[in-house]
This record gives structure tokens, sequence and C-alpha cells, in this order.
């Protein structure tokens, strides 16, 4: 048998779960990085990847309070159309330019 072509824009998946998450920083024992139980699993994923970003472009200059808080801010604005003050929607775009600012 042939091995069938990958159709062409599709990702190739990571030879293993580890090497997929090499790039991720979110520390899952953290309680910004629980799912909340009204949460669709999609939304968490998306929030994840907010998360991810933010650790990632913050590092040391953020605490644990202020990611939970802007995850959730990120949640409402991108999927309740929320809108926060200046600061905060500033913040959610620049680790997501999809969010409106």
């Amino acid at each position: 048998r042939r091995a069938r072509a990958q159709p062409r824009g599709l990702a190739r998946r990571p030879a293993s779960a580890e090497e997929g998450m090499a790039d991720f920083s979110v520390d899952f024992t953290k309680s910004y990085a629980r799912r909340r139980p009204d949460e669709p699993r999609s939304h968490y994923s998306s929030r994840l990847k907010f998360i991810n970003a933010l650790i990632k472009g913050e590092a040391d200059k953020i605490t644990d309070e202020r990611i939970e808080v802007l995850s959730h801010c990120y949640s409402n604005v991108k999927y309740l159309s929320n809108v926060y003050g200046k600061e905060i929607m500033d913040m959610l775009h620049k680790y997501d330019p999809e969010i409106p600012m």
C-alpha cells in the first residue's frame, strides 16, 4: 500500500507529545491553568494558548494572579464580546491580535 499524501496546508503532527509541548510554558499546577467547569474545551484550549503567549511575553513581570485575571478577561472578550479598559484591551490584543483594540 502506498501512503496517502498529506493535503497541502495541514501541519504535520509532532513525533511525540513532548515535542509538541516543547514551546509551551504553562504550569498546569497553577490555578490559572485549570479548566472551569462551564468552559468548553475549545475555549479552554484558546485560553491556554493566550496564557502561554502572555507568560512568554511578560516573563518575570507578571504574577500568577494577573495571569489568571487576564486569561479570564481574554475569554470574556473573545467569546462574550465584553469590553474592558484600554490597558486590559491593549494587553489582550498584544498576545492575540484577533482581539479588537
